[in-house]
Parts: structure tokens; sequence; C-alpha cells
């Protein structure tokens, strides 16, 4: 229990002091740092707004916590709230030091809090995310119907997609791009043909992949289906708020 506790300060203790790193090391035009901006900025910001916007983004982890508990309930695993959201919170915190390996430090901080390994645990964020990308994708597609007008009429006014069709199809850019892709499906194919990948990575690689399968598959096991949509809905409606109240700062 110490250990998986020091694993989550440590992960928190990071993303606190890349948060400092990378404010310290920035500045204004003006010479003023980011951090004194943004003690100024905080001190004329409408707190209100401020607290509600906190809230939101505080509320819509929660709910994302709740959804990945019914997430893990197929696979055996039952994991508290508290666990769920700090796991989720590590996530942010770790993409402040390496962009985009908050998915995997979620994981990690996952199995070693709770009773799965991290395969099954990085299947079920990778089955997170593909929810995010999926809903993301029905609100462009919304969008792009209640406002056809609007962007389309940009896109003629600003961007004249067949002269850069012209531009591409003249230029060696996709010859490039297939004899790149033609050189790494040659080489994936003679490395998994050796015997070091036959003896020593392939069993490693059927077990990882079969765990990750599992994470991902849960998804046609959930229970009470109204409340996972439910808690989706909540997710995005939670988000929906954070650019609200945040331009009202």
């Amino acid at each position: 229990m110490v250990k998986r506790s020091a694993r989550i300060l440590i992960f928190i203790s990071l993303g606190l002091l890349a948060f400092y790193l990378v404010f310290r090391s920035q500045s204004n035009p003006g010479g003023e740092s980011l951090i004194a901006r943004l003690l100024s900025d905080f001190g004329q910001a409408n707190w209100i707004y401020l607290f509600i916007m906190s809230a939101s983004f505080m509320l819509s982890n929660v709910f994302r916590a709740l959804r990945w508990q019914q997430m893990l309930q197929p696979l055996g695993v039952k994991v508290s709230l508290l666990k769920a959201t700090s796991a989720i919170m590590v996530a942010y915190l770790t993409n402040l030091v390496i962009p985009r390996a908050g998915e995997i430090a979620r994981a990690t901080a996952l199995s070693g809090t709770a009773p799965i390994s991290f395969e099954k645990a990085l299947g079920t964020v990778v089955l997170d995310r593909v929810l995010d990308m999926i809903c993301l994708l029905l609100i462009g597609v919304v969008t792009v119907i209640l406002a056809s007008d609007l962007i389309f009429g940009y896109f003629d006014q600003h961007l004249d997609l067949s002269v850069r069709w012209k531009a591409m199809q003249q230029g060696r850019a996709w010859w490039i791009l297939i004899l790149v892709l033609a050189f790494l499906v040659f080489a994936f194919y003679k490395f998994t043909t050796t015997e070091w990948y036959q003896l020593k990575l392939k069993a490693k690689i059927n077990v990882f992949v079969a765990g990750l399968w599992e994470g991902l598959s849960s998804i046609k096991n959930i229970e009470k289906p109204i409340t996972f949509l439910f808690y989706t809905l909540a997710i995005w409606f939670c988000i929906f708020l954070w650019p609200l109240f945040c331009l009202r700062l």
C-alpha cells in the first residue's frame, strides 16, 4: 500500500514540477514571466466563473471515473471512485511532463492500485479514448449540419482546395510517403521472421495484445447501458461548460 501511494505521489509531484518549470522558463514579449502573468490574471478573473469552470472540470473527471468503473466491472475488477479519479488526474499531470503519455500513466496508476494487469487497464483506457473520438466526431457532424452555410462559406473565401490538391499531385510527397510505407512494411516483415522475435518477443506481444483486447471488448458486457450513456453525455456537457465560462472570465 505504501509503495502504491508513493507511485501516485511521484506522478503528481512530477506533474506539478513540470507545470512550474514550463511557466517559469517562458515569458511574455514584455519580459514578464508567465507565472507572474498567470497570478495577475487570476487576480483579475471573475472567481464565480472560475469556480464553476473548475467544478465542471472536476465533475467531468468524476463522471469519467464512474464510466470507467463500468468498463472495469466486466473484467471482474472493482475500483473505488477515488482510485479511478486519482488515476485520471495522474494522466493530466503526466501529460505536462511527457505529452500524450497520460494514457500510459493512467493505466499504470490503476494497475498499481487495483487487481488488474497493465494490459487490461490500458485496453479500457483506449476504449475510453475511442468513445471520446466517436462523440467528438458526432459533435463535428452536427456542427457541420447546423452551421453548414457559415463553415463552407468560410472555406470558399479562404481556402482553395483544388489548388492545394494539384500542388500535392505535382509534388514528390506522395512518392516519398509510398516508399517510406513500403520500407516500413518490409522491415516489419523481416523483423517478425527473426529467431529472436519468434522465441522471445512473440509470446510477450501475444499476451499484451490479448490483455489489451480484453480491456477493449469489455464494452460488450457493460451493465446498465442507460447509465453508461448518461455518464458519457454528462462528461461532454461538463466539457462544454469549460470554454463557456472560461470566455466569461
